[in-house]
């Protein structure tokens, strides 16, 4: 019988730490693109996402966490007038 070591004492194995790195980059990506501007589809793509996953994306905790952070740091204020249609 082989051993094995317990779930709780368990490190991550490089391959886990570089995947989980990977992953935190692209929705890192994502939300920056999100904030940018760009539509949820776009940001998707820029961040290596198909963009049918967006859902998925979105309902991720740290992706959550890291937009609504940036959001209260940088406060954006809209300038109604500019959004107004202007006649020819």
């Amino acid at each position: 019988m082989a051993k094995t070591r317990g779930a709780i004492n368990k490190s991550p194995t490089k391959k886990e730490r570089e995947k989980s790195a990977v992953i935190e980059a692209k929705h890192k990506v994502f939300a920056d693109a999100l904030l940018e501007g760009r539509t949820q589809s776009e940001a998707a793509r820029a961040a290596g996402y198909h963009p049918g996953s967006v859902a998925n994306v979105m309902r991720q905790e740290e992706v959550q966490t890291y937009i609504a952070a940036l959001r209260a740091r940088y406060k954006v204020e809209i300038n109604k007038a500019a959004l107004e249609v202007k006649d020819k």
